[in-house]
């Protein structure tokens, strides 16, 4: 449960990697403009990535590390999980971007997205306790995501490098749902079969209220883990190369 909160930031990552677009800022078209590019790009990111400044393709999307800690009143837990691969964001469905743009001081995209199925898989440790099970595991994972809905919200500035202006985020919002989601791990407690799989159980019935606990934690690694991801993007590529800047 944990990984899938924390694998759902790269997954909305595909919103964050913003493409060189043919379009004027000024226009009224400037949204839909932008909003054919990231569809038109989409296909090429997801098998071959953005070469040129080094964004990896997107599936599936290899993500090395991520660590979380949760303390909440039926979640108390720290996690890491490696070596993770995240499957089916070629099928994402960009719904709709909005931006504002006046202000080179804060500068607004949003993005809307839609994932019909997602599968993460990898390796995980984690030490806690999930309600009244103390939870000491370490073993393979895998979580299955369905109906998955996001909004991205990225807010940046104007700043100068080499005497060009780049766009750097300071601010990334983002609160998934998800409407069906399946977990398992192996060893979820150590060394007791019997008890990870009555763990397991427990997790995959009563899966939201777990999710709805574990949000507002998982928020603040997105915002962290996104504003590397976009910044990797927007600080290589001038503002003015982004789009037209009227």
């Amino acid at each position: 449960m944990w990984a899938a909160l924390s694998i759902l930031c790269v997954v909305s990552a595909v919103v964050a990697e913003i493409p060189t677009a043919p379009c004027h800022t000024k226009s009224p078209d400037f949204d839909q403009c932008l909003l054919k590019s990231f569809r038109e790009n989409l296909p090429k990111m997801s098998k071959s990535g953005v070469s040129e400044v080094g964004l990896p393709p997107l599936d599936p999307m290899y993500v090395p590390q991520l660590l979380i800690t949760y303390n909440s009143t039926d979640i108390q837990a720290k996690s890491s999980v490696k070596n993770s691969f995240t499957h089916g964001l070629r099928n994402v469905q960009i719904l709709d971007i909005r931006t504002n743009l006046e202000d080179p001081e804060k500068l607004v995209i949003e993005g809307d997205i839609f994932l019909p199925k997602v599968l993460v898989e990898g390796t995980y440790k984690t030490e806690g306790s999930l309600g009244n099970f103390p939870i000491t595991g370490k073993g393979i994972y895998n979580i299955s995501m369905t109906n998955v809905s996001a909004t991205l919200r990225a807010e940046g500035h104007l700043v100068t490098l080499a005497g060009k202006q780049h766009l750097k985020v300071h601010k990334v919002g983002l609160r998934p749902e998800v409407g069906g989601m399946k977990v398992y791990a192996s060893n979820l407690i150590h060394n007791n079969k019997e008890l990870s799989t009555l763990a397991l159980n427990v997790v995959n019935q009563f899966w939201r209220l777990f999710y709805q606990e574990m949000l507002p934690y998982a928020e603040q690694g997105f915002d962290e883990v996104l504003r590397g991801v976009i910044n990797k993007y927007t600080l290589q590529v001038p503002y003015d190369q982004m789009w037209i800047v009227d």
